[in-house]
């Protein structure tokens, strides 16, 4: 995957540069063609992910870790300034050949708050007249085909005492191993903190269809506690679902880091590592 980039003509911006930048930069945009060179960012990526299991993206700043994030959801494509060589397959079927929007999540916790209403499955906003229990159910009525009368006896067992209380079971146990019980009712709308909202955006699509899920630092910023419980879920949400995970992260511990099953790890746009985490 490459991508075209301008050249500054300057290159140090100093503010004499750019006063007279202010009286030349019209005539320039108009009469001189712009610099720009293409620059690879990611070579010869080859891989794979396997269902009911959690992958590692690991990688230096700028190695192509959210690049690869976005191919993998079809959110980076080819076009006049970039350039994408290669296919992506879900089940041995091309990516142009699937519903992307409905068999891959993509969550990225680096957004600013200019930035919340420009991506699709990053927003971070939710509907405000709604409590975190009224949206979750929401989202589940929209997208969940698996309900508790298609359980399995198994299943049924596992979950039995929600069952007998007439709840929904899993959304039960992902407010509670969330720590969303204590907020269930507050709306949406209201202050919740930054940290409880990401892990309600990350709950929606757990209680989805997606088959695979990719999640591009989704807790930056906040403490490793929080990073632990949202790795912790998400696991279990790959084991019960027999769905895949890809997770990015740049801080995290030896707790976090034993959660997964697989790592990839990324320099300079080249695969350097990819196995078992226990390699």
């Amino acid at each position: 995957y490459a991508k075209k980039v301008e050249i500054p003509s300057n290159k140090y911006e100093t503010f004499g540069n750019k006063v007279v930048g202010w009286f030349t930069g019209p005539f320039k945009k108009i009469f001189q063609s712009k610099n720009s060179t293409w620059i690879n960012i990611l070579k010869g990526i080859d891989g794979y992910i396997m269902p009911g299991s959690m992958t590692l993206l690991l990688g230096p700043p700028g190695c192509g870790k959210s690049t690869l994030l976005e191919i993998l959801a079809g959110r980076a494509r080819g076009d006049k300034n970039s350039h994408l060589q290669g296919v992506v397959m879900y089940n041995d079927k091309y990516a142009s050949e699937v519903h992307l929007s409905r068999l891959v999540a993509y969550v990225s916790g680096q957004l600013n708050k200019t930035k919340r209403s420009q991506s699709l499955f990053s927003v971070l906003q939710h509907i405000p007249f709604l409590s975190v229990r009224e949206t979750l159910e929401f989202a589940r009525d929209c997208s969940q085909t698996l309900r508790p009368e298609n359980f399995t006896p198994q299943m049924r067992k596992f979950f039995a005492h929600a069952l007998v209380e007439g709840q929904d079971p899993f959304l039960e146990y992902i407010l509670e191993i969330l720590n969303l019980k204590n907020i269930e009712h507050k709306l949406t709308g209201e202050a919740i903190s930054d940290t409880d909202r990401q892990k309600l955006t990350t709950v929606e699509l757990a209680l989805g269809t997606y088959a695979v899920m990719l999640y591009d630092q989704p807790l930056s910023g906040s403490d490793l506690a929080a990073t632990y419980d949202l790795a912790d879920t998400i696991r279990t949400v790959c084991r019960i679902q027999q769905s895949s995970a890809i997770m990015s992260l740049t801080h995290l511990s030896q707790e976090i880091f034993d959660l997964f099953d697989r790592i990839i790890l990324l320099g300079d746009g080249h695969v350097v590592f990819q196995g078992p985490r226990t390699k």
